[in-house]
């Protein structure tokens, strides 16, 4: 069983980060075994991703609270998977990104490599979007 803890400084800022987590859609752009992520109403999820060369097909939750910037999600089942994520702001140009993750599936250097991936991820995705032109949040914005 693991529980983990990541922290990242990003030069974006702290509105931009959160509304991108908000919308589950973006999960593929910056996880990369994730293929798929879709609202199902609610708080559920209808997700897909590659696991060992296959696609599998699940069914998982998230919850985002806009009045705290934080982000929960998880999935039922035997590997007791949840996380949260929170957002603090450091005005228009930097944030802090704090990921707390927890599995009874696995656990050591591999995870904590995956959290640090997964993060980095997220604000290179964001990066792209704005340097693409993003008409919602142009560069330098």
């Amino acid at each position: 069983m693991g529980s983990y803890r990541y922290t990242q400084s990003a030069a974006l800022s702290a509105e931009r980060v959160f509304d991108y987590l908000a919308d589950v859609r973006n999960l593929p752009r910056y996880l990369p075994s994730m293929t798929a992520a879709e609202p199902e109403g609610g708080d559920q999820v209808h997700v897909e991703a590659k696991v060992d060369g296959r696609t599998e097909a699940g069914e998982a939750w998230m919850r985002v609270d806009r009045e705290h910037w934080r982000i929960e999600w998880g999935s039922e089942g035997p590997n007791d998977y949840h996380g949260e994520l929170g957002i603090s702001g450091h005005g228009p140009d930097g944030c802090t990104i704090e990921l707390d993750l927890h599995t009874v599936r696995a656990e050591g250097p591999e995870i904590e490599e995956g959290v640090r991936h997964a993060v980095d991820g997220l604000i290179k995705a964001i990066d792209a979007k704005t340097d693409a032109g993003d008409p919602e949040h142009p560069a330098g914005e």
